[in-house]
C-alpha cells in the first residue's frame, strides 16, 4: 500500500532555536532503494559550491557569497545559512560526490535562457544537488537577483532532508512513543527533548533546560475545516 495518511494535525514549535520535527505522514510504501547508495557526508548546514573557471572569476561570485551567508530567518542570533566549501568544476572529484548538499554554477552558450534544476540522492543518499546554468553571466546575474528565494529554499530543503535523515535514526524513543499512541503521528525529536505532558486534544514536549531550551506543542481539531476559514 502507498499514499498519505488521512489526518488534520496542527503543529507549533516554540523555541529559541529552530527546531526539526520529522512527521511521517505516509504509509508504507515500495523498496526502499536507498539502500544501494553511500550514505553522504558533511557539517550541518554544509554547502559544496561547484563552479566553472568563468563563474569562479567573475563578480557573480559576490552575489553567491551574499546569498549563502544571508542569516537564517527566524533565528534570534544572527547564523549564516550555510558553511560554503568552494571547488572548481575542474577540480571536482570523487571525494566530493558524496556530500549531501551541492550548488552547481555554470556558463552554457547553448542555452538561450538560465535553468534551474534539483536532483535527489545522485551519488548517496539524502543528498540535493541544485544546478544553475545560464547562457552568460549578465543572464546569471538577472536570475539570481530575481530568483534568489527559489534557490537558497530548494538548498535549505536539502538540508532538512539531512536532518530529517539524521532524526530517524538519533531520536527520543519515548516522546516518539507518547505521540504515536495518544496522536497518532510519528514524531521525530533531538534526543534531549524529553519530558512529555499531555491534555485533551494536545501534547507538550520540551527539554526542560535553563538555556537554549527546545518544546514542541502538538494540538488536534476536527477536520471539518473551520480551522481553515479566516
Amino acid at each position: 500500500m502507498g499514499g498519505k495518511v488521512g489526518m488534520f494535525k496542527f503543529v507549533r514549535l516554540t523555541s529559541g532555536l529552530p527546531l526539526l520535527v520529522a512527521l511521517s505522514l505516509v504509509s508504507c510504501g515500495g523498496k526502499d532503494r536507498s539502500a544501494v547508495k553511500p550514505q553522504s557526508k558533511g557539517l550541518p548546514s554544509e554547502l559544496l559550491l561547484v563552479t566553472d573557471r568563468a563563474v569562479g572569476e567573475s563578480d557573480v561570485m559576490d552575489s553567491l557569497n551574499a546569498l549563502t551567508q544571508e542569516n537564517m530567518a527566524e533565528v534570534m542570533q544572527p547564523e549564516p545559512m550555510f558553511r560554503v566549501l568552494r571547488v572548481s568544476k575542474r577540480n571536482y572529484a570523487r571525494r566530493h560526490m558524496t556530500m549531501h548538499t551541492k550548488l552547481f554554477v555554470t556558463l552554457d552558450a547553448s542555452l538561450s535562457k538560465p535553468m534551474m534544476g534539483v536532483a535527489h540522492d545522485v551519488s548517496a543518499t539524502p543528498q540535493t544537488e541544485v544546478t544553475l546554468s545560464a547562457p552568460n553571466l549578465q543572464e546569471l546575474r538577472l536570475f539570481l537577483s530575481r530568483h534568489k528565494r527559489e534557490l537558497t529554499d530548494a538548498l535549505l530543503d536539502g538540508q532538512l532532508l539531512v536532518r530529517m535523515a539524521d532524526l530517524r535514526k538519533h531520536h527520543n524513543a519515548h516522546v516518539y512513543n507518547e505521540v504515536r499512541k495518544y496522536m497518532g503521528l510519528s514524531v521525530f525529536v533531538p534526543q534531549n527533548v524529553c519530558a512529555v505532558k499531555r491534555g485533551k486534544r494536545f501534547l507538550w514536549a520540551g527539554s526542560n533546560l535553563q538555556e537554549r531550551d527546545l518544546n514542541v506543542v502538538i494540538y488536534e481539531f476536527p477536520d471539518d475545516g473551520s480551522v481553515m476559514r479566516s
